[in-house]
């Protein structure tokens, strides 16, 4: 039995769920006797059993190979804007109990979160280290040794998307939240991180930190919409601070009662994206500004579904309608577009579907 043949049934499993040794044996190719051995070696391993099929059928019963998701697990680590958060999950990209922080390093932290799951810790694979920038993973993942894998973040999240998601084959996702940043699978397989935050969409835009003008993440980031769009206080509240350059905050702003704060405060995500959908002017602009960046990522990609994520997964509905008005506008073919379906902690998923395709179906 080779490994190549392991991860072949594995992974049919992850993606069509149980089905008999026969049709195992017809969708991936290998012979019935390499079948009997492959699948008896992963019963012995403690990762298949075989049981009475769920389906209909006519004549003899047969018997389904399913998959134990709970035989293995990974830890996803993401490390972002609020710092690292680690999960457990199983062979399905299945939370178990949520995310938590990590309060100190990796290698004391993720024995902390086993511990407490109630995990048999020899039962976990391996962990997988994401950040948006990929050196940072990496430093982070050192004292881990080889049992870690490393990434960039939106490249793992369209992973997890394509794996454990919307199950596309190919697919690109968008997440922007203080930058903008894309991922893709391509064919099944991750693709290298797509630099859509600096496509120009606007010919008058503001000069971006790329030194070009009009990028999509200088327009786009949410430092950058906080900007177009005042901000009601309370009387005598402050406002927290942006980000207004590497290292550098702009100092909080007292208002005074029912006075609009000067532009580039940040409000929450959700709050920041209905103003921007209940502003006619800046919903239409973002909208195109998106979907022209968009459909340059259709026309070299030509990926079969697009997710949005971080602050565009919590846009109202019709500001995304009016995304993909814009986008149908600029390609030949409609491309449907919808929300990331990770859950509260998508760079956690991401990190651990890294993980699941290194230390378990065998995909590098």
């Amino acid at each position: 039995m080779t490994n190549t043949a392991r991860g072949l049934v594995l992974r049919l499993l992850r993606d069509a769920g149980p089905m008999p040794r026969a049709e195992l044996a017809r969708r991936t190719g290998l012979s019935a006797t390499t079948m009997t051995k492959v699948v008896a070696q992963l019963i012995a391993d403690g990762c298949l059993a075989e049981g009475p099929t769920a389906t209909p059928r006519v004549g003899r019963p047969a018997t389904d190979v399913a998959l134990l998701p709970e035989a293995f697990w990974v830890v996803g680590a993401h490390s972002g804007a609020g710092g690292v958060r680690l999960g457990l999950r199983d062979l399905l990209g299945r939370s178990r109990g949520g995310a938590v922080p990590a309060c100190g390093p990796l290698a004391e932290e993720i024995p902390k979160l086993v511990a407490a799951s109630g995990v048999d810790p020899a039962r976990v694979l391996g962990v997988g280290v994401t950040a948006p920038d990929g050196r940072v993973a990496e430093r982070l993942a050192v004292p881990l040794g080889p049992g870690a894998v490393t990434g960039h973040d939106a490249c793992a999240m369209a992973l997890a998307e394509a794996r454990y998601g919307c199950r596309a084959r190919d697919l690109v996702h968008v997440h922007v939240d203080g930058d903008v940043s894309a991922g893709a699978v391509l064919d099944g397989r991750p693709f290298r991180p797509a630099d859509l935050g600096h496509l120009r969409v606007t010919e008058d835009g503001p000069r971006c930190c790329c030194g070009g003008t009009g990028c999509l993440a200088a327009v786009l980031s949410e430092p950058a919409l906080s900007a177009r769009l005042p901000v009601r206080a309370a009387p005598g509240q402050d406002v927290p601070p942006v980000r207004a350059a590497p290292g550098q905050d702009v100092p909080p702003v007292r208002a005074a009662p029912d006075q609009d704060v000067p532009a580039g405060r940040v409000v929450p995500d959700r709050d920041l994206m209905a103003a921007v959908a209940a502003d006619p002017v800046l919903g239409a602009e973002v909208a195109g500004w998106l979907a022209t960046a968009l459909a340059a990522a259709v026309a070299l990609l030509r990926p079969e579904r697009i997710t949005l994520g971080g602050m565009l997964a919590r846009a109202p509905e019709d500001l995304l309608d009016r995304v993909r008005a814009a986008l149908g506008e600029r390609t030949r073919e409609p491309v449907p577009l919808g929300r990331c379906g990770l859950g509260p902690d998508p760079g956690v998923a991401g990190a651990a579907a890294l993980a699941l395709d290194r230390f378990f179906y065998g995909q590098d």
